[in-house]
């Protein structure tokens, strides 16, 4: 699709998440999968550590919409939890295993009740010991009660879904319409989705009945092979698939740069900042976006529309505790905060409900941004910010970098409520600057 990313205008409300996985041939500790997590402007998102669990035999697990047979043992896990779901936007367990989904938009007309896109999320990190696992759990559930239910807290919004799922070797691409699926698995280089298909031929897996049930409803031709997932089953007339193929060449093109040939989860957290190109035609992304460019990874709405929520960069290494880095709120304005999975992120984290409250970090985050937003000059007021910031970023990537890989899990969580509880400090001098109390 021929479509210039820094010139095209689209509706906010057709673009939501942004998804990558890097493998270990571009990274230094192995595979790395980072999420924005894009949804309504005030919709709250917290951050929850879950214990690993057992559970007698013939036990139902309660999902947002419906019941679905509970397993013997659910992992350990991270997850970040919109205010009002069940399931998760993206989230690290125990085993190394990540998993983030994205809105697709297919043929498939959406089931009324069924799995959402969050509950397939939780429940596969709750199962899988590896990324493989994890598929197969995800894809056996949904063939099983099929995807549906309305994935908006007001209204009325319905999609299939789209999930990379990573552990510490390898990674897999897995699209869905309605009960049916096609997986790729990956090994090498850098991957990003968005809210569009992107399997064609290369699947490695899929639903039994995936060409036929297709070839039957008229959109692949029967007997043409080989077959491509995407041109099947994506809906070629939604209003949301320019922008989405914008923003996943943007995301694609910034993994892929010469600035970025070993990918960190520095690098990593910096495409998640990305506001896009710049207009002048220079290689420096913008300071801040209208709020149109389809190209945004970091994505800005004051009213209705996708913003940021939430984002991570999960580094699920083996033979450590894996580590989660977690900005609670637009990652442009906010901090990355590391996490592991033995030991729980600070419970203030948790903090994140449909109305404002003090307590909460996210709602601070959001207001944050909000007043830059408003601002005379949001561009200038997010470099000051991030100047703000810089300091204890590099205080804490410091302390995690000497931090022993057998260091005990009491340790680790003091490093983490410590990097918090700095945060808040950091983001309460922010706060009380004059250029932001003046707008």
């Amino acid at each position: 699709m021929g479509v210039n990313a820094g010139a095209m205008q689209v509706p906010p409300f057709e673009r939501s998440c942004d998804t990558m996985v890097a493998l270990g041939d571009r990274t230094t500790g192995g595979v790395l999968l980072a999420k924005n997590s894009d949804r309504s402007p005030d919709e709250a998102q917290r951050l929850i550590g879950l214990p690993a669990a057992n559970y007698p035999a013939g036990s139902l697990l309660r999902c947002q919409y419906l019941s679905v047979p509970q397993a013997p043992r659910s992992a350990a896990l991270i997850g970040s939890q919109p205010f009002w779901l069940w399931g998760f936007e993206h989230g690290l367990n125990e085993h190394g295993v990540a998993i983030g989904n994205e809105a697709i938009f297919t043929r498939e007309q959406p089931q009324e009740i069924g799995l959402l896109g969050m509950d397939l999320v939780r429940l596969g990190l709750e199962r899988g010991t590896t990324a493989q696992e994890a598929l197969t759990t995800m894809t056996g559930l949904l063939e099983q009660f099929g995807q549906g239910g309305s994935a908006s807290y007001e209204g009325q919004w319905f999609y299939d879904n789209s999930f990379l799922i990573a552990d510490p070797g390898e990674a897999w691409v897995l699209e869905t319409a309605g009960r049916h699926w096609a997986a790729r698995r990956l090994t090498s280089g850098a991957y990003s989705i968005s809210n569009r298909p992107t399997i064609g031929t290369d699947y490695d897996l899929a639903s039994a009945d995936l060409i036929s049930y297709a070839e039957e409803r008229g959109w692949w031709p029967r007997g043409r092979r080989p077959f491509h997932f995407a041109e099947a089953y994506t809906d070629p007339d939604h209003p949301g698939l320019p922008a989405a193929e914008c923003r996943m060449l943007r995301s694609r093109g910034r993994l892929a740069s010469g600035d970025h040939a070993v990918l960190t989860a520095e690098a990593l957290i910096e495409v998640l900042r990305d506001h896009g190109p710049n207009p002048d035609g220079t290689t420096a992304p913008l300071n801040w976006p209208t709020g149109q460019e389809a190209a945004t990874l970091c994505m800005h709405s004051l009213v209705g529309g996708g913003a940021t929520a939430a984002s991570t960069v999960a580094e699920p290494a083996s033979g450590t505790s894996p580590r989660y880095w977690a900005s609670m709120g637009p990652p442009c304005t906010s901090i990355f905060l590391p996490c592991w999975v033995d030991a729980g992120p600070p419970a203030i984290l948790a903090h994140a409900e449909g109305m404002a409250t003090a307590d909460s970090p996210w709602w601070r985050y959001r207001r944050l941004w909000e007043t830059v937003a408003r601002s005379a000059d949001p561009g200038a007021m997010v470099a000051r910010i991030r100047e703000a910031w810089a300091p204890l970023e590099h205080t804490i990537r410091g302390h995690v970098a000497r931090l022993a890989p057998e260091a005990p899990a009491n340790e680790r969580r003091e490093l983490s409520e410590w990097a918090c509880a700095e945060a808040l400090q950091v983001l309460s001098q922010i706060e009380s600057q004059p250029a932001l109390n003046a707008v």
